[in-house]
């Protein structure tokens, strides 16, 4: 028992301070949306929760780029969130960061050619972003991949930097803007023309060792590049 939450089930809340009566009912859909588009299932996550975004910097030991409130602990089955807002954000973090958290934990996901556009896209979608943009006060993700792309910006496979390199914290503002904006509709676009169970279903390919390419591939009938093509044409 944690702050007079129940620490049984799929997820348990940790901190050391009361927190809002909502966030254990929250964390629980988030888990449970987690578990229905990528089909697995959640078991023993810790969910850490700080006061602020400020103490979860000091935590970790580096700046987080705004408005990020959370993080995954790879290695430790956790995730790090700062004392949500709203029920709307508790939500939205804690989806967006165990998609996160389940994708590195598969082994070898170093070597499986995974853009960063699809890792964060596949977050924003599970954790149905867009959704909630309204209570989080954010634009709606859609809508920038639609102005980037009247920009001439668009995400590429073949030119893409690896998840070693976004996890570096090296990206400019500009890079992740496109990542995560156009990343998201790639997804979204992907779901809606197989059904959320195509997530499901790289996810699996990928924790059996398949590439990201080979997965798309063998999933869709074609290549990623020729699937970014399709989905450009719905954007433009």
């Amino acid at each position: 028992m944690v702050d007079g939450h129940r620490d049984d089930g799929p997820c348990i809340l940790v901190a050391d301070f009361e927190v809002p009566k909502y966030l254990d009912r929250q964390a629980k859909k988030a888990c449970a949306r987690v578990e229905g588009v990528l089909r697995v299932r959640v078991k023993g996550l810790r969910i850490n929760v700080a006061r602020t975004r400020e103490d979860i910097e000091r935590m970790v030991g580096q700046r987080l780029p705004a408005p990020m409130k959370a993080v995954f602990l790879a290695g430790q089955h956790a995730i790090l969130i700062a004392q949500p807002g709203n029920p709307a954000e508790a939500y939205v973090m804690v989806a967006h960061e165990l998609t996160h958290l389940l994708t590195v934990e598969i082994p070898g996901i170093q070597d499986l050619s995974i853009p960063p556009w699809f890792f964060e896209g596949l977050a924003e979608y599970v954790s149905e972003q867009d959704r909630f943009s309204t209570q989080l006060g954010r634009p709606l993700l859609e809508n920038a991949a639609r102005h980037l792309a009247s920009e001439g910006r668009w995400i590429t496979f073949e030119k893409t930097k690896d998840l070693a390199w976004w996890m570096s914290g090296s990206a400019s503002q500009d890079e992740m803007g496109l990542i995560f904006a156009q990343g998201y509709s790639w997804v979204k676009w992907l779901a809606q023309r197989h059904g959320d169970k195509v997530l499901g279903d790289i996810h699996q390919a990928l924790t059996t060792g398949k590439g990201f390419p080979q997965a798309i591939e063998i999933l869709t009938g074609q290549s990623v590049t020729q699937n970014i093509e399709s989905w450009k044409i719905g954007l433009k």
